[in-house]
Formats: structure tokens, C-alpha cells, sequence
């Protein structure tokens, strides 16, 4: 966990946190702090998932060619994006059949835990392919 690369994991932490911190501390009737709200609380819904999902996935590797590099971060960008998509869909689905249903605390908390446990794999998937 103290490796050069795990900066993006301790980086995915860092905004998860500040995104549930921001839905839960900033009050809707703060008129410019709630922006802050608004933009965390895209971040957690349209990205973080999914980008952790797509570093568990598809571990990085050493790139060998400096052109495709942009290519390679677009790839990860619109796929993270997509997966962020499916997985919100899928966890307010399955929070809809339980006791805690559809509420901003519940959904907010799923998708905070989702986040960091698939981010946890994908830094051990990563360990495990330096190795």
C-alpha cells in the first residue's frame, strides 16, 4: 500500500470521503456551498464506482507506446463512466427490495462502501500483478 503506483487509491479514498461528507454535512439550503454538494455528489454517482471497478478489472501495465497513451485514458474515462452508470442502477435496484429502500443516506453509503471495496481489490490485483 505504499507503493509508488497507489496513488490513485489513496486519491479514490480521499474524494469518496469528501463526496460523503459533503452529501451529508453541507445543508440544501446553503446556496453557494450547495454546488459543492452537487459536484461531489456527481463525482460519487457518475465515476468513482466505476473507475474503481475498471482498475479491478483491468489492472494498468506499462505502456510501451507513448502515442496510445491518451487513447488508453479515454478507454478508462468513458468506461468508468459507463460502469458508474450500471452499478448505480444495479445498487438502487437492490436497495429498493430491502428494508432501507431508495434514500439519499442508504444509496450514499452503498456507493461509498462499493467504492472503496472495489478500489481495495484493484490495488491488490495490482500488488498481485507486480509480483
Amino acid at each position: 500500500m505504499k507503493m509508488k503506483k497507489s496513488h490513485w487509491y489513496w486519491l479514490t479514498l480521499s474524494l469518496t470521503l469528501l463526496s460523503t461528507l459533503s452529501i451529508f454535512c453541507i445543508p440544501d439550503d446553503s446556496s453557494p456551498l450547495i454546488y459543492v454538494r452537487y459536484l461531489f455528489g456527481a463525482l460519487l454517482i457518475l465515476w468513482l464506482p466505476g473507475y474503481s471497478l475498471t482498475r479491478a478489472l483491468f489492472p494498468k501495465k506499462n505502456l510501451l507506446k507513448k502515442s496510445s497513451e491518451a487513447l488508453v485514458f479515454l478507454e478508462r474515462f468513458i468506461l468508468s463512466i459507463i460502469l458508474s452508470i450500471i452499478l448505480v442502477s444495479l445498487v438502487t435496484l437492490l436497495l429498493n427490495y430491502t428494508f432501507w429502500g431508495i434514500r439519499l443516506t442508504s444509496v450514499t453509503l452503498s456507493l461509498s462502501a462499493l467504492t472503496v471495496i472495489l478500489a481495495t481489490f484493484a490495488l491488490a490485483e495490482e500488488c498481485k500483478s507486480k509480483s
